[in-house]
């Protein structure tokens, strides 16, 4: 008996070395793995600063027939992008000079001695012909604005048209006239209703032996349908 026990302990004892000893070697591969990364992230860090200092040079050259060069103040940081949330790429000192190539939303495009990316306005002294870009730079920026907005309305137009023809034809125009005014009633198929009133703000579907039924709710009406006909209606 004594023996048993004595057995039992001794192969208790050696599964929680054993268990020990795993975790042990678990923890070391986790420190290892953790220093590899970090090391990976530093490595990342100086080959991205490299790659941006590559891709920068055709920029620098087109920069450097600019003729708009700014001044900054001390600590002007650079970044990847014209957001306070961009990497980082460079900090400049009071004074420093960057080529002014391009200006949006409070960022301007430059090119310092080394680097190119986005700084904010606020770290560019003024003076009249930096104020001069930033005031034509917004004006196109509000007319290409206007351009867009103007192309939008037209391919909805377009495509407004193309399914008024569609319509038109598919439901006859005296049909088609009543359901671009709202209209709907019994045995209305569901394109039809969506014609009339648009997209429902939700829809309850329920399946049974009879087959499809669902609900469409809108802001004060209620459609019902049954197999895809309407089939009755609440408002």
């Amino acid at each position: 008996m004594k023996n048993i026990l004595l057995l039992g302990f001794l192969i208790s004892t050696f599964s929680s070395f054993a268990q020990d000893d795993e975790l042990n070697k678990l923890k070391e591969n986790k420190s290892l793995l953790e220093s590899k990364i970090e090391s990976l992230e530093d490595s990342l860090k100086v080959v991205k600063q490299e790659i941006n200092k590559l891709e920068s040079e055709n920029i620098r050259q087109l920069a450097q027939d600019s003729t708009l060069i700014g001044i900054v103040k001390n600590n002007a940081k650079l970044k990847e992008e014209p957001s306070p949330l961009g990497d980082l790429i460079a900090t400049l000192n009071e004074e420093d000079t960057v080529y002014i190539l391009d200006y949006t939303d409070n960022y301007f495009g430059v090119c310092s001695e080394n680097y190119c990316g986005y700084m904010n306005e606020l770290w560019i002294k003024k003076n009249n012909q930096i104020s001069q870009f930033i005031k034509v730079k917004n004006t196109e920026a509000y007319e290409l604005e206007k351009l867009k907005e103007e192309q939008e309305k037209k391919a909805i137009a377009a495509e407004q048209a193309k399914l008024d023809k569609k319509y038109r034809e598919k439901y006859g125009p005296e049909t088609y006239k009543k359901l671009k005014s709202g209209y709907y009633w019994l045995e209305m198929t569901k394109e039809m209703a969506i014609i009339s009133l648009g997209y429902p703000l939700d829809i309850n579907k329920t399946v049974g032996s009879w087959g499809v039924r669902e609900q469409w709710v809108y802001d004060d009406i209620y459609l019902y349908f049954k197999n895809g006909y309407l089939s009755s209606f609440q408002n």
